[in-house]
């Protein structure tokens, strides 16, 4: 998914808002997976993975930047036309 953002970033930059919601979309499939499909057994493990309060963090910052992204778009075909 990386190439593919790195594409998107210096050749494709319409699809910004896209790979916003694809990222948007990737991190509320992790929590959801691991809340409801997956969920472990507090006796196997003593805490909480790494990355997961960085699953947290990352939802209301990749929304925002899809809105923002959005907006942008809008307003650069707005002084276009």
């Amino acid at each position: 998914m990386g190439i593919i953002y790195i594409i998107v970033l210096f050749r494709y930059r319409n699809l910004i808002p896209l790979m916003w919601l694809f990222i948007l979309a990737e991190y509320l499939v992790r929590i959801l997976i691991g809340r409801f499909i997956k969920p472990l057994r507090e006796e196997y493990f003593t805490g909480t993975a790494p990355g997961e309060f960085g699953n947290y963090i990352f939802i209301p910052i990749a929304l925002m930047m899809l809105i923002y992204s959005i907006y942008i778009t809008l307003k650069d075909e707005k002084k276009k036309a």
